[in-house]
């Protein structure tokens, strides 16, 4: 019985051929003029295009259009993406270290894998985005919203979570070392395993409301008192009486 031909195996006829080569010789040239007109590129619409691998490093892509867009290995250091519209965008192991986020719409974006060291991500929507292993050592991410997001084994070394809504989000593995969560909404955020011991201005009442397991590392400032294997209480950790001395 002859075997089904793959479509590498069809062979291209000249003509198709020759209309492959032409649209590869148009896609190398939008490449190359992006990334000569990297620094005026607000307000552009390059929804849904794979520009995959270019450099685009300290462009000004602010209020730009990237819904859908392509950028996988790209390099977006030091850009300004400020109030850009990236959603459904595939971003997995960029570089976005000291990139400006602040703002922009990223629901459902894929950042899997990416560097946004000391990225400004201020108020930016990241609602059920993928940032599995990404590193934001350092980046400011107050009152942003990443609920739902998948953070497992994110580095949040340093970053700030001021007032950041992860209610729903996955932060299984995530590293959280002088992470700063005062005022984040934790509800629902699953912690089961993780490590808050180092974690900055986390309360009892954050706490209280997330998902947890008896691997969840807490605070020394809190306590948490175990009802069932999944149902919890926590509650601040109350100073020792010194006891009166003998007049």
């Amino acid at each position: 019985m002859a075997q089904s031909k793959t479509p590498d195996d069809i062979e291209l006829t000249e003509a198709e051929l020759a209309e492959q080569k032409r649209l590869d010789q148009e896609r190398s040239a939008e490449r190359e003029k992006l990334e000569k007109d990297k620094g005026q590129l607000r307000g552009s619409n390059l929804s849904g295009m794979d520009f995959s691998g270019i450099n685009l490093c300290k462009g000004k892509i602010n209020q730009a259009l990237l819904v859908e867009a392509v950028l996988v290995d790209a390099d977006l250091s030091e850009a300004n993406l400020a109030d850009s519209d990236l959603s459904g965008a595939d971003l997995s192991r960029t570089n976005l270290n000291r990139a400006s986020l602040i703002e922009a719409l990223m629901p459902n974006v894929n950042l899997s894998g990416s560097d946004l060291t000391d990225a400004d991500l201020r108020d930016a929507v990241l609602n059920s985005a993928n940032l599995k292993s990404a590193n934001l050592t350092g980046a400011d991410l107050s009152a942003a919203d990443l609920s739902g997001s998948v953070l497992e084994d994110v580095d949040f070394t340093e970053a700030d979570l001021t007032e950041a809504s992860l209610h729903g989000a996955d932060l299984r593995g995530a590293r959280l070392v002088d992470t700063n969560l005062e005022g984040a909404i934790l509800n629902e955020a699953k912690l089961a395993g993780v490590d808050l011991t180092h974690t900055l201005n986390l309360t009892p009442e954050q706490l209280g409301s997330a998902v947890l397991d008896k691997h969840t590392r807490i605070p020394h400032h809190i306590e948490v008192t175990w009802k069932s294997d999944t149902v919890f209480e926590a509650h601040a950790v109350q100073k020792a009486k010194k006891g009166k001395g003998k007049k």
